[in-house]
């Protein structure tokens, strides 16, 4: 599947992998529309990739925001091809020694952004991807969905539910909507904001955004970016090992 002529929807579209991404879909000829928390910097992402973008302001963890942003979508775009479940958040938590309110208002927002803004938004716009010749869902999930780290319980549970999600939704479209592909793209440790201080070994962010773009093209239902390509492998192998690495 190639981008030239699609309109595509990408989260998270102001930092990190996913305005790297932006950028390069609004290269290869694609009408891209912006979804970020931070107007001010949705307006320079789309100065910067030119008449092809389009900034929308939302808060995927507002429920209020994110029914406005769907239903203009619905108005607006119909012609809307390509959905980018990029926008994340990682908040490292101790369950035990934290505080219980900052803990549910974390629990909180991480799960709607991270899981419930990806499967609301692919519910109420696969209407609209239906109705064109050839569309796709990518769901960005990471490699901790083969083994959780401590730290961050609530980042780890809600890729596992996105990683099952994409594949259950994937074998409903390979019998009923085969024109409509629902892809995921599991990542490697990035450097990016949200990773900053944390671990070893990073791949770029633009390394990762053109993983995305591959992961498009190729049309598989589950791609692996980057070093991640290697852990189903030793999965099979050691899990332990998997486990060491990913901790």
């Amino acid at each position: 599947m190639k981008l030239l002529g699609h309109t595509i929807l990408v989260t998270g579209a102001t930092r990190g992998i996913g305005s790297r991404f932006a950028r390069l879909a609004g290269a290869r000829g694609a009408k891209v529309l912006l979804v970020g928390r931070d107007e001010q910097r949705l307006r320079g992402q789309a100065r910067f990739i030119g008449e092809n973008a389009i900034p929308i302001t939302c808060d995927l963890a507002d429920p209020a925001a994110l029914s406005a942003l769907m239903e203009r979508i619905e108005q607006d775009h119909p012609r809307l091809s390509v959905i980018v479940n990029n926008a994340a958040l990682q908040q490292e938590m101790n369950f035990i020694l934290d505080d219980r309110d900052a803990l549910m208002t974390g629990l909180h927002n991480e799960i709607a952004t991270n899981l419930l803004a990806p499967m609301m938004l692919t519910t109420r716009l696969l209407p609209v991807l239906l109705r064109q010749p050839e569309s796709a869902v990518l769901n960005v999930t990471s490699a901790l969905v083969l083994s959780p780290k401590a730290a961050a319980p609530v980042y780890c549970a809600s890729k596992a539910a996105l990683s099952s999600f994409s594949a259950a939704l994937a074998k409903q479209c390979a019998s009923e909507a085969p024109h409509l592909h629902i892809l995921e793209a599991v990542m490697p440790l990035v450097e990016t904001d949200m990773t900053r201080g944390r671990g070893r070994g990073k791949i770029s962010a633009e390394r990762a955004a053109k993983g995305l773009l591959s992961a498009i093209e190729a049309e598989r239902p589950r791609y692996w970016i980057g070093k991640s390509r290697f852990l189903p492998i030793i999965n099979r192998i050691s899990p332990a090992l998997v486990q060491r690495i990913l901790s």
